[in-house]
């Protein structure tokens, strides 16, 4: 079923300019996957001495690195917990055409697919999904969902797939046996995340992990002084699980996407497809659910049934959804609704509470 790693230049047919940057840019510069792989388990705001520390490489070369990452389009985005915040995800097939997803305030991620649009919604786990779907029934009243507990960013290790070429999607999936062991640990479901502020600040990393703690503080305070609030916030993040690194937004040799919602029969079986695909090369992100997982994938459609029937066979799981869509169908990226946080009751709200700050708005990438 795996033989066969195909040619060798396999991506050229599809392949982004960025892409090609990038894997040039290694050619000359291996060390950089080292220093990567050290970023995405640093928690943002980043500190360039820590990271060089941690990957033993010298601060000043570690500053190029990220100036050479930064002008190939890769994108720096904190890496954290949904149910360590009192969040789910609502994943919703509308199965036509929506311009302008219901409770747009709840929105991850929206885009528009050769079978019509695809939300995947966030919402506060006490409150359950059900005041978002009776809206979401009003404009797709055909609409499929599928709810999860928490999303994890995939981090396969680079140093390990990367030997000579790039590995295409096939042999990457054959190195899946092999690679560095890598656990999922039991993600913290609380009911409320650690404060308001902590929400304001979540909401900034998410979209730049490079920002200066002066910068933040600016952002929330007005002011660039009151940095020992920021580490004590920040400090609250990391005791209660919720920042988990840094999310490396790297280019891909195609804009394609592959979304797989697979059915596994019990939860501990769901983490397991959740571990095998957070080591996966191709992999973008991992959803999961009590016995349900989605993961989406970097690779042209071609690869998908290859995929499919490797979790199928190896995982004794069932696909049951398969969503095709391309990067450039996203019509919005959105951002952590700090605003629908009630700081007084300690709890989320249907409603907004306030308007976004300075420099925020809910459609934020």
């Amino acid at each position: 079923m795996l033989q066969g790693v195909g040619d060798k230049e396999w991506f050229v047919e599809t392949s982004v300019e960025k892409f090609v940057r990038f894997i040039k840019g290694v050619e000359r510069r291996p060390e950089v996957l080292r220093f990567m792989d050290v970023l995405r388990r640093t928690s943002p705001p980043l500190d360039v001495a820590t990271i060089a520390s941690n990957a033993g490489i010298p601060e000043k070369r570690s500053m190029s690195y990220f100036r050479w990452l930064s002008s190939i389009g890769v994108r720096f985005k904190a890496d954290y917990s949904h149910s360590a915040l009192g969040l789910s995800l609502l994943l919703v097939k509308h199965g036509r055409y929506v311009d302008n997803p219901p409770k747009k305030e709840w929105v991850f991620r929206h885009i528009h697919t050769g079978a019509g649009s695809v939300t995947i919604y966030r919402y506060p786990r006490l409150l359950g999904p059900d005041f978002i779907i009776e809206e979401v029934r009003k404009v797709s009243s055909n609409a499929v969902t599928y709810a999860f507990e928490e999303l994890f960013f995939a981090r396969p290790s680079y140093e390990y797939y990367w030997v000579g070429d790039f590995p295409s999607p096939r042999l990457a999936l054959k190195m899946l046996h092999d690679h560095p062991r890598f656990y999922v640990l039991d993600y913290p479901v609380n009911d409320r995340p650690p404060s308001h502020a902590a929400l304001f600040i979540l909401s900034v990393l998410e979209r730049d992990a490079l920002i200066k703690d002066t910068e933040l503080a600016r952002l929330r305070w007005r002011t660039k002084h009151p940095r020992r609030k920021i580490a004590k916030h920040l400090q609250a993040l990391k005791e209660a699980s919720v920042l988990r690194g840094t999310v490396l937004d790297v280019p891909q040799p195609t804009s394609t996407r592959v979304i797989l919602v697979i059915k596994a029969e019990t939860h501990s079986k769901a983490m397991r497809i959740v571990e095998e695909y957070m080591k996966y090369l191709y992999s973008v992100e991992v959803g999961v659910g009590y016995d349900t997982v989605f993961v989406t994938l970097a690779v042209r459609e071609k690869y998908a049934p290859l995929i499919r029937k490797y979790v199928e066979l190896r995982q004794g799981s069932t696909c049951v959804d398969y969503i095709v869509y391309d990067l450039t169908n996203i019509t919005k990226e959105y951002v952590l609704p700090y605003w629908n946080y009630d700081p007084l009751e300690r709890a989320w709200s249907k409603e907004a509470l306030e308007k976004p700050g300075e420099g925020i708005t809910p459609e934020g990438f």
